[in-house]
């Protein structure tokens, strides 16, 4: 989700709440609004396996709340921080409820 999109059904307001609502990616969230990172630095920085860093970042990936980016090393991938806002609205609540 990117800038103001806004969410347009319950599907996408329930994988986004999934992904922001772990607190590995809320840190990986966090950390990449720092700096661009390869996977390794943040299983490093969170103590965790890579299966376990790489399925966190393709939760936030497909989210759209992380990106991909060419840094120039071939070798690694790099994330960032896609800008985001996230306002949650009772009506936001009720007109995607309304669909299901």
């Amino acid at each position: 989700m990117k800038g103001d999109e806004a969410l347009s059904d319950f599907r996408d307001l329930e994988k986004l709440l999934a992904a922001i609502g772990n607190r590995h990616r809320a840190r990986i969230i966090a950390m990449l609004s720092e700096k661009p990172m390869h996977i390794y630095e943040i299983m490093r920085k969170l103590e965790i396996s890579y299966p376990l860093a790489y399925m966190h970042i393709n939760i936030l990936r497909r989210a759209g709340l992380i990106e991909e980016v060419d840094l120039g090393d071939e070798r690694r991938k790099y994330y960032r921080t896609v800008p985001f806002r996230i306002e949650l609205t009772p009506d936001l609540l009720r007109r995607v409820l309304h669909e299901i």
